[in-house]
């Protein structure tokens, strides 16, 4: 059994837990209210310009059509772009990333399809490094400890459609958490290049007509690698609200489990107390009565 010192030093250790994971919670709580913010901001305006961009399609020639929008003609590299987090303490956040990354890589194998993964946060990367180190082409620090900017993403799409003009690869997917709200986020699984097909076909189902100037093809082919970087800008502000939020929620549930573990060690103290008491007191009394 604990001594009396021993207890309390354990609830005095509890207690300044306690205290910091009330804290992160806080910090996270509120760099999440930003993150929401900035993601119903940009959501209007990259569903817009998706549209915009499936109205023009539909009035150029096929021939026309550029290989970010089409594709190159070949499905047999894949490029797999992980978004997690550099720090832990955010519950599944990074594990649920890893494991459909996992079962993305399986089905490619099974096709007998090629693949590469551009890790964003360390946390993915240090979770899959020792079984698929060999096609991780790069590791990017994560961007959801700062306030994502409109450059980080321009940057890693410039980074994104250099490959592809090498030929690098023909199909690029993102995976990352979507975020649903600070208690839920939903793993997902987002083709960009060359567009999902299935989301261009639903946009086109709107009948437009518009009269463009310059030309409509001229338009698309600067507007595909804009789109891009905005995309994936949004997928950025999605994953760094996702941490927040299950960074929030797991810190909440650590400060009530340390609460639960002071009541406990509190209540097994104060025996041990009562019972190191009663001990004194009989013996008292038997050396009284033996007097």
């Amino acid at each position: 059994m604990s001594t009396l010192k021993q207890l309390r030093l354990r609830i005095s250790g509890v207690k300044s837990t306690q205290k910091i994971t009330k804290t992160m919670k806080m910090v996270a709580a509120s760099k999440l209210l930003k993150a929401q913010e900035q993601q119903k901001h940009t959501k209007t305006y990259a569903d817009k310009m998706y549209h915009v961009i499936a109205q023009l399609s539909e009035s150029v020639d096929d021939r026309d059509l550029t290989p970010l929008l089409v594709g190159n003609g070949n499905k047999k590299m894949y490029l797999l772009v992980t978004i997690g987090s550099d720090k832990g303490l955010c519950g599944s956040y990074n594990s649920v990333v890893a494991r459909r990354l996992r079962s993305q890589i399986e089905l490619l194998e099974e096709a007998s399809k090629n693949y590469k993964i551009l890790c964003i946060g360390k946390k993915v990367f240090d979770q899959i490094k020792s079984q698929y180190g060999k096609s991780i082409i790069e590791v990017l620090p994560g961007m959801s400890e700062k306030q994502v900017k409109y450059d980080d993403a321009q940057f890693l799409s410039d980074k994104i459609i250099a490959w592809f003009g090498k030929n690098e690869f023909d199909v690029c997917y993102f995976i990352y958490n979507e975020f649903q709200n600070a208690l839920k986020q939903n793993i997902a699984m987002r083709k960009l290049i060359p567009m999902n097909e299935e989301l261009l076909s639903i946009e086109k189902q709107e009948k437009h007509v518009y009269e463009y100037e310059p030309k409509e093809k001229d338009i698309l082919q600067h507007l595909l690698p804009l789109n891009l970087a905005v995309q994936i800008y949004y997928i950025l502000l999605e994953a760094g609200a996702s941490e927040q939020g299950a960074r929030m929620t797991s810190m909440d549930a650590a400060t009530n489990n340390a609460k639960d573990m002071i009541d406990k060690l509190t209540l097994l103290y104060n025996r041990s107390r009562q019972a190191a008491i009663t001990k004194e007191l009989i013996e008292i009394i038997s050396s009284a009565e033996s007097i």
